[in-house]
């Protein structure tokens, strides 16, 4: 079983496989393979799913033992919050897996802007020069560090289990 494979089984246990029944929407037929797709660890999908959806991972970051990340209902997000984005294919660390900060990047390979999804079920077109300002993810690999207090919480730095909606660091 090739890497491709086992990620698409995985794919096809997740909640919404039910929905929509196909592999071919979790990759934009823009994305093609070549080298920089090569050095991916997700090969399934184009997109990632806000990191707020689950708390950013765990307390304290990293994958340690015994502390799962808390996850949150739609309910809990504003309609208007952006939960899914094609991320900067030209980076492929930022497929680690299928979650990200906001500050991780989004493509540009559609020209100077990106198509993301709302958690209410609609898309927004968003420059990508207007991705790292303050009203979106602030300055790249910040973390939300960059972000002005007074702009938070937004579209995207959303997270339900914080005051100031980035990470319990900020708070």
């Amino acid at each position: 079983m090739t890497l491709l494979d086992n990620q698409q089984k995985y794919c096809a246990l997740g909640q919404i496989w039910p929905f929509i029944k196909t592999y071919k929407i979790f990759m934009c037929p823009a994305d093609k393979p070549d080298g920089l797709y090569y050095q991916r660890n997700i090969y399934f999908t184009s997109y990632v799913w806000n990191g707020a959806n689950c708390g950013f991972g765990p307390p304290g970051g990293g994958q340690r033992a015994g502390k799962a990340p808390k996850t949150y209902k739609l309910s809990q997000f504003n309609a208007m919050s952006i939960i899914e984005w094609e991320t900067d294919e030209k980076t492929p660390f930022y497929f680690n897996d299928c979650s990200s900060y906001p500050d991780e990047g989004i493509s540009g390979r559609h020209g100077k802007g990106a198509t993301v999804g709302l958690v209410g079920g609609s898309t927004e077109k968003i420059k990508v020069a207007q991705w790292y300002s303050s009203r979106y993810a602030g300055p790249a690999l910040q973390r939300g560090m960059g972000m002005p207090m007074g702009a938070l919480p937004n579209q995207v730095w959303c997270n339900p289990g914080t005051l100031n909606m980035v990470n319990p660091g900020l708070q």
